[in-house]
């Protein structure tokens, strides 16, 4: 077996001050073959998100949070140590609602 440790990142890391990453979003670790739910887990204020115990294989991680474009990547678990992975999800700035009204046209 081995560990993820997974750091969700944005483009606030790179260019506000003290390079905040993303706290609170959902990673989730899928098998790589038929994207079956293995776990999944909540990236910390610092915007890090850890699975250990991981069977080695491949597999695939999504990762989604509020006001940001989910992301998955291939990941390969290496037994007998902490494989490390950075995923950029890009911010969502803007945001359309439609609502529809239904109206009578004589």
């Amino acid at each position: 077996v081995g560990n993820l440790e997974v750091t969700v990142e944005d483009e606030f890391t790179y260019y506000a001050a003290g390079a905040p990453r993303v706290a609170g979003a959902t990673a989730r670790l899928l098998d790589g073959y038929s994207a079956g739910l293995i776990t999944q887990t909540i990236s910390d204020t610092n915007g890090l998100a850890s699975f250990n115990g991981v069977l080695e294989g491949n597999y695939l991680l999504r990762v989604t949070a509020p006001q940001h474009t989910s992301r998955d990547v291939a990941v390969r678990i290496e037994a007998g140590s902490t494989n490390k992975v950075r995923v950029l999800l890009p911010t969502e700035t803007v945001a359309y609602n439609w609502t529809v009204v239904p109206t009578q046209v004589p």
